[in-house]
Parts: structure tokens; sequence; C-alpha cells
């Protein structure tokens, strides 16, 4: 900083660091682009990544063949999970102020379970 306090010096705001050049490159080199990686992870499109099927066939327990996503829920929730991290915005909590900037009016209504039930059933009506 100079005696005025404006920056000097250091990396010109725009131009990436040197790990993320590092990381573009070898992704360029590799010709793989991780966003649509997550994005086949999420839709659990096994087959558009290299994958013979969407499913696997595997010996459970007691000796039962059984048919079990290549891409598992969780899986598809996590690739969901860094998409959204990265393309959505954080959402900041505001201050909420009532009238002439007094407290807020509180208002409170309790729903049972019962009643949240029966208004998504109405919902899909």
């Amino acid at each position: 900083m100079d005696k005025f306090g404006n920056k000097t010096g250091g990396r010109v705001k725009g131009v990436v660091n040197k790990k993320t050049a590092q990381a573009i490159e070898i992704c360029n080199k590799h010709n793989f682009d991780p966003v649509e990686f997550l994005i086949l992870v999420a839709k659990g499109d096994a087959t558009k990544l290299g994958y013979d099927s969407n499913t696997v066939t595997k010996m459970g327990k007691g000796g039962i063949v059984v048919e079990e996503d290549v891409i598992t829920m969780n899986h598809r929730i996590d690739a969901a999970r860094v998409i959204c991290n990265k393309t959505y915005p954080d959402i900041k909590s505001v201050e909420v102020k009532g009238d002439d900037e007094g407290p807020p009016i509180q208002h409170t209504h309790h729903i049972d379970m019962k009643e949240m039930i029966k208004i998504a059933r109405e919902s899909k009506k």
C-alpha cells in the first residue's frame, strides 16, 4: 500500500492465480470439462461417462443378485450441490424492520403435520 492507502503491486484484478491457471491448463490438455462431468453425474447418466450401462449387477446379501445404480443418489445430490454452490449466489441475511424503523411485528401460525399433508395433497389437484 502506498501512503494514501491504495493497493500497489500484486496480481491484477481479473487475472487468474497460478493454481487456477494450472487447473484450467490440465483440463484443456485432457479435453475435460468439470462442470459437464458434474452435470452428467447429477443427471445419473453413467453411459455418457463411459460406463456400459446406468446399472451394475452385484451379489447382495445371502447370494441374491441385485441391480444397483452406477451413480448413486448420494453421488447425484453431491454433484448437484457443488453445481449450485458454484452457480447460484449465497442468500445473505437481511435485517428485518417494522414500521417506522421500529421492531418487526411477529406473526406466528402453527400448522400440524396432518394439515400440512392436506395442503400438499390439495395443491396437487
